[in-house]
């Protein structure tokens, strides 16, 4: 995890007129996908480790899906933990973006994604701290219990600052990371959900669509 720094601000003018010199006939309205993974891997502390109640140690965290560099676009990962915890807020600007701790009692934690070259745009989902399962009363290190879910980040006509950032790599062959567990099923699905919804917003608002086409929105959906 990394602290907090003050860096040096880009100026998302000069970007803006650089993309529009080089790129002067490129299409305004664009629509970007970066899925991610997100979960926990928790497991229970030896007995004589287990101090001040801190039965379980835990690992929050935020990945690509595919082989990529999420700091080609993420400016920074906000985890937010349960407020009885020292600094329950904590600030990744480089990966892996992860929180490590201690503790006796699932909650539900908050994940904010804030994007490069933007400041009012923001992604905001939600994560509860895994611990526990019923049928198997403890877990290793070595062998964790694991929460991993698959989701998306839908960009719709992003602002032409965070388009240069969001099409680095874009050409590259896609290579699927090592995940927890296969994901594929899910991307699927919500890959068709998702062309779905396109698909019955087109057919019903096109005037409305084409009136909004400039609009700027930011998504997370895991269905």
């Amino acid at each position: 995890m990394s602290s907090e720094t003050v860096e040096p601000k880009a100026d998302p003018v000069a970007e803006v007129v650089e993309e529009i010199k080089h790129n002067p006939s490129r299409p305004r309205n664009n629509s970007f996908v970066k899925a991610i993974v997100y979960g926990t891997k928790s497991w229970t502390l030896p007995k004589k480790s287990a101090e001040d109640d801190q039965l379980y140690s835990w690992i929050l965290y935020v990945k690509p899906y595919f082989e990529e560099n999420l700091e080609n676009y993420i400016d920074k990962v906000i985890f937010t933990l349960h407020e009885s915890y020292n600094q329950p807020v904590r600030v990744c600007r480089h990966p892996p973006y992860s929180v490590s701790e201690v503790g006796w009692g699932e909650f539900k934690a908050v994940i904010t994604f804030k994007f490069k070259g933007v400041s009012k745009h923001m992604v905001r989902i939600y994560k509860k701290i895994t611990l526990f399962d019923p049928h198997i009363p403890d877990f290793t290190e070595t062998d964790p219990l694991v929460d991993e879910h698959y989701g998306e980040l839908l960009f719709e006509n992003a602002p032409l600052v965070l388009q240069r950032h969001l099409r680095i790599d874009e050409g590259k062959t896609k290579v699927v990371g090592n995940h927890s567990k296969d994901h594929s099923a899910r991307r699927m699905e919500i890959r068709t959900l998702v062309d779905a919804a396109r698909q019955y917003c087109n057919v019903l608002g096109m005037q409305v669509q084409a009136e909004n086409s400039s609009r700027q929105k930011i998504f997370f959906t895991d269905y």
